[in-house]
């Protein structure tokens, strides 16, 4: 018994609900502003919009100019093979570097060296010791981890 008299008022809801509307559709009436109605459709009257106007663009004056952006000065980097040769005619593979052979042409001529290939090298100034001198550090990481 307790359910029917649910079933009951969800019947009468929802009989109430899907009836027709017997009073005609109205427009909505535009809201007034923060005062009251306003002339302009904005929040605000037209006295204080240019009072508000007034107030941005001092601010956009104020904030008009900025501070130049400074260069970017990226670090001194590139990729790198690290050569490696103790033993062997060491002024020739040294000439032959300095002549810009390719690394595999470097192998088959001088056997013996160790060639790492996919390093990167980043060269940076840093302050050091208690005289404040910049000197030049540089760094080898591997490419491929």
């Amino acid at each position: 018994m307790h359910y029917s008299g649910y079933f009951l008022v969800g019947m009468l809801a929802w009989a109430t609900a899907c009836q027709a509307q017997t009073e005609p559709a109205t427009a909505r009436q535009p809201r007034p502003g923060e005062f009251g109605p306003t002339a302009n459709g904005l929040v605000y009257p037209p006295q204080t919009m240019s009072k508000l106007r007034h107030i941005v663009d001092s601010l956009n004056l104020k904030h008009k100019v900025c501070a130049p952006r400074r260069a970017y000065r990226s670090q001194r980097q590139g990729q790198a093979y690290y050569v490696r040769l103790e033993a062997g005619d060491l002024a020739a593979a040294r000439q032959a570097l300095a002549a810009g052979i390719i690394p595999e042409a470097f192998k088959q001529q001088f056997p013996k060296a160790d060639l790492q290939p996919n390093l990167l090298v980043i060269s940076r100034p840093e302050t050091t010791g208690r005289l404040g001198k910049k000197e030049l550090t540089t760094v080898y990481e591997s490419i491929r981890r």
